[in-house]
């Protein structure tokens, strides 16, 4: 058994980072054939991402982008 299995997945505001498996994803998804499909360029997906229930695939190039750009959008939607 992988370990993503025995992690209990938060809904909020938790940021979980793992090199990519397509397992995470939703079957047919683009995420799931191993494409990025964070930003509109075709890339390899290398990270499986959990960001607030929501799962991203994500290349390295936009891994730090994906995480800066999130965890903005929340800070600002805070009071």
């Amino acid at each position: 058994m992988a370990l993503h299995e025995q992690v209990s997945w938060p809904v909020e505001g938790v940021l979980m980072v793992m090199p990519f498996d397509p397992q995470l994803h939703a079957p047919g998804s683009q995420a799931r054939n191993g494409r990025c499909h964070w930003s509109d360029h075709d890339a390899e997906a290398t990270w499986s991402v959990v960001w607030r229930g929501s799962r991203w695939a994500v290349c390295d190039t936009d891994l730090i982008a994906f995480a800066r750009s999130e965890l903005a959008s929340e800070q600002d939607s805070q009071p």
